[in-house]
């Protein structure tokens, strides 16, 4: 394998370097040269300090280069070897982490094709993004049913993703006391923008909050179902935001929120995603509160100091 050359960067200190006068000469010296087919002696240097005592390991790119993927992937392989991470924080939403844990689960290649194909017009839309996917699923086979990864998605809805997962837990049920959820599934084809969707989304979440526990569902959909459509109004509400950065805040925002709610639904373990830069930034950048900056510091963060 070809040396993969990987820039490292001290994320707090990375916008004062932007500004320096030579980012050339910074870069050439603070880089690494990684043999990622040793993924021990490329990372054992670097990580070994922190695999103890941190409990969510976030690696960065910028989005669309193909060697992305081959890091994330070689980044997996030691930390679920060295640090026992089980759990794949990935930059999408719930119905998609859902559709990958599918594919995980059963090793089907029509899932992980149709919710590849789901994501076209997105930069995860590429061959390397289906074929980390199966690398995950070879991954996984070589562990242990309790060590397999598993995947949790805190970003906002994609509905591409959201209607086929909904329809598939609603399918063949009596929808007569959710006419919102009965009305979207029907409707879904009809070339409506997803900003038009509002009151259906928010009558969803409204019929689920006047019938809990209603016998249509189970438990853990009782759950899933309005916690999928209240990410759809979040969605709606952020990427409406005239400026770019009010965006992000409501996003970022929003993704720790979904954090805080999740972390308490799944075992105790560590965790790996590899996010678009700004996201991993462990302080405000641009006068932003980025995820990471989030679960590091804030006080009621689960894995406070850990990140």
């Amino acid at each position: 394998m070809k040396p993969f050359v990987l820039f490292l960067f001290l994320v707090l200190a990375l916008p004062e370097r932007f500004r320096a006068p030579s980012l050339q000469e910074y870069v050439a010296q603070n880089h690494r040269v990684f043999r990622l087919s040793k993924p021990d002696n490329a990372f054992g240097d670097l990580l070994a300090e922190d695999i103890a005592t941190h409990q969510v390991f976030f690696s960065s790119e910028e989005h669309a280069i193909a060697g992305n993927k081959v890091l994330e992937i070689s980044l997996l392989r030691y930390l679920v070897k060295e640090a026992g991470v089980k759990y794949l924080l990935i930059e999408h939403g719930y119905c998609q982490a859902q559709w990958f844990a599918q594919y995980l689960a059963t090793g089907d290649e029509s899932i992980l094709r149709a919710e590849v194909q789901r994501l076209e017009g997105t930069l995860s839309h590429t061959q390397e993004f289906f074929r980390y996917w199966q690398q995950v699923y070879q991954l996984n086979q070589e562990l242990t049913p309790e060590n397999k990864i598993q995947v949790v998605g805190i970003d906002l809805g994609w509905l591409p993703s959201v209607h086929p997962y909904v329809w598939q837990q609603a399918e063949g049920r009596n929808l007569t006391a959710f006419p919102s959820l009965a009305q979207f599934l029907a409707r879904y084809h009809d070339s409506i923008p997803q900003a038009e969707w509002r009151a259906t989304f928010e009558g969803i979440v409204s019929e689920f909050e006047a019938n809990p526990g209603h016998s249509t569902f189970s438990a853990e959909q009782h759950f899933e179902i309005p916690y999928i459509f209240k990410n759809m109004l979040h969605s709606i509400e952020a990427f409406s935001q005239a400026e770019h950065l009010d965006i992000h805040r409501k996003r970022d925002g929003y993704m720790y929120k979904n954090f805080l709610e999740l972390y308490p639904r799944l075992s105790p373990g560590k965790y790996l995603g590899q996010w678009g830069l700004n996201h991993v930034y462990q302080s405000p950048q641009l006068e932003v509160n980025w995820l990471a900056a989030r679960l590091e510091h804030q006080e009621d963060s689960p894995v406070k100091g850990q990140v």
